[in-house]
């Protein structure tokens, strides 16, 4: 893939925003400052019979682009190629429980060739949905969102504004995201573990819709 690659283990939890202002002002009293801000196209990858889904896994493929507002600099361009998988049970036992814990592996990927080339193009230079393709993956559920990364010691704090509401995630140990999610006056009860597809089904089964793309 000829891309920068990371793999590691993920503990998280997502916090349902109501007052985006209010949040704002409560991480700027921390010290905790916006990075970057960035429009996520997300595409899910999977077998015609859902074979990850129903595994607990993802194959995800993500384009962002550059989207600066008042409050938060634009990020960069990139395309990232995301595999994870669920951690072992005994990681979600007890107090682990609250959190949500996966093993992840992300690839930013290299622009396809363009133009002309005497070496021999490859799938890839057809645009990654097509090699996708080509291995028995198709798309399953796409969504955006856009996402504004902040600054903190110890955690990364990502905050989502989807059609379905406004998100804050916050990965690290236990003991940081509940330190950091305490200063922001949540408690343990308002963790939620559940993924953006879980979020947009259920808030379009409720109003009787079908359950398509999460798309702005």
């Amino acid at each position: 893939m000829n891309g920068k690659t990371d793999t590691h283990r993920e503990t998280e939890v997502k916090l349902a925003i109501k007052d985006l202002p209010g949040l704002l002002e409560k991480l700027c009293v921390l010290g905790i400052k916006p990075r970057a801000r960035v429009l996520e196209s997300n595409t899910l990858f999977d077998t015609d019979d859902s074979d990850l889904h129903n595994r607990g896994r993802l194959l995800r493929l993500r384009i962002e682009t550059p989207a600066p507002t008042s409050w938060a600099p634009g990020g960069l361009s990139r395309s990232v190629l995301t595999a994870k998988c669920p951690e072992a049970p005994s990681f979600r036992k007890g107090a682990a429980a609250r959190y949500k814990h996966n093993m992840e592996r992300e690839v930013v990927l290299q622009p396809p060739k363009t133009g002309r080339c005497s070496a021999k193009r490859t799938l890839v230079d057809r645009g990654w949905p097509f090699a996708l393709g080509c291995l028995g993956l198709r798309s399953k559920f796409r969504y955006e969102k856009y996402r504004t990364a902040f600054q903190a010691n110890g955690l990364q704090l990502d905050m989502d504004e989807t059609p379905v509401g406004t998100f804050l995630e916050l990965e690290g140990t236990p003991e940081a995201i509940d330190r950091v999610a305490r200063d922001l006056d949540f408690t343990s009860n308002d963790y939620m573990r559940a993924t953006y597809y879980d979020i947009y089904a259920l808030a379009q089964r409720k109003k009787g819709r079908p359950v398509r793309n999460m798309l702005f």
